[in-house]
């Protein structure tokens, strides 16, 4: 088997789909230099294999509905330096973290 690679994919508030070739596993969704950034572990066979990845950023105090987040899963909340407060809920079929194996 390959060795698999961990890549960096910018995200925004805006956001609705992220597009990660290869995807293994997301790893982490943090900031960094003020961007929110994915790390997500992809296999080096597979990227020309995109997966496209629903991705719902929301600030506190925002309005949702149920129906909005059905195939989503919160995944973290990201503070910001100018102190907004962004939740993240990703797409329930891709697997956060690694726990190994083939």
């Amino acid at each position: 088997m390959p060795p698999l690679m961990i890549c960096k994919f910018n995200l925004d508030t805006q956001s609705t789909c992220l597009e990660v070739p290869g995807c293994v596993a997301l790893l982490d969704v943090a900031g960094q230099h003020d961007t929110l950034r994915v790390w997500a572990l992809v296999d080096q066979e597979m990227l020309d294999e995109i997966h496209y990845i629903k991705v719902r950023i929301l600030g506190t105090g925002n309005l949702v509905s149920y129906s909005n987040l059905q195939e989503l899963k919160y995944w973290k909340t990201w503070h910001t330096k100018n102190g907004y407060v962004w939740h993240v809920f990703i797409d329930k079929r891709y697997p956060i973290g690694y726990e190994g194996g083939e």
